[in-house]
């Protein structure tokens, strides 16, 4: 007889199935399955594909991580600044993470915009024009981000914040930074950091509002 019987919505698409179960020290091997017959039609694809993620990974190559495989050899990419368009496109051993190469080096220090032309899924749903910002993330070393301003005491209506200022020359991830003060016995409280993925380019400040 038919012990049961599941309808599972969230999942539109895959490419295998299996059962999981946990027991335990009494029940042993006491579990056996038997007559498994999965069953459903075929979902249409109509989402189009989100570009989640790029990175610079070396002078001239830029890492991008999609939501599912695309077509790369629709894709095309654009960076500012005089690089101009990939010379290349290709995917990784993994399915959604491919690699564009250009024909220039990227510098540090600066920030480019990139742009996402035709990202396809396999099915054809497409995103025509996406747009990202990042250039070389750098880790900052001890003095090169400093604190540049505190308001401790704002004025009705206002807001105390922390200033820092990049005085080095590296585009540095400001989510990687973090504000903290210290306990009576010297060691570092847990702090906060910025929840935005914003770049801090050489010379630049920003404030963190508390």
């Amino acid at each position: 007889y038919k012990e049961g019987e599941i309808t599972h919505g969230d999942v539109t698409k895959s490419i295998f199935a299996g059962l999981l179960y946990s027991n335990t020290s009494t029940t042993g091997n006491a579990y056996f399955f038997d007559n498994i017959l999965i069953t459903g039609d075929k979902s249409i694809d109509v989402t189009a594909p989100v570009l989640i993620s790029c990175k610079i990974i070396s002078d001239r190559k830029l890492r991008l991580e999609t939501s599912e495989a695309i077509q790369e050899q629709k894709l095309s990419v654009n960076c500012d600044a005089g690089i101009g368009n990939s010379v290349k496109i290709y995917p990784t051993t993994l399915s959604t993470i491919y690699e564009a190469e250009f024909s220039s080096d990227f510098q540090k220090g600066k920030r480019y915009q990139f742009g996402f032309s035709d990202l396809t899924d396999l099915e054809g749903n497409t995103q025509d024009l996406i747009t990202k910002t990042t250039g070389i993330i750098e880790k900052p070393d001890s003095g090169e981000v400093i604190l540049n301003e505190v308001m401790f005491h704002a004025p009705k209506g206002g807001q105390e914040y922390v200033e820092v200022y990049n005085i080095s020359h590296k585009l540095i991830q400001v989510s990687d930074l973090r504000i903290t003060t210290r306990k009576t016995d010297r060691s570092l409280n847990t702090g906060f950091a910025a929840a935005e993925s914003l770049l801090l380019e050489p010379n630049e400040l920003v404030a963190f509002a508390i």
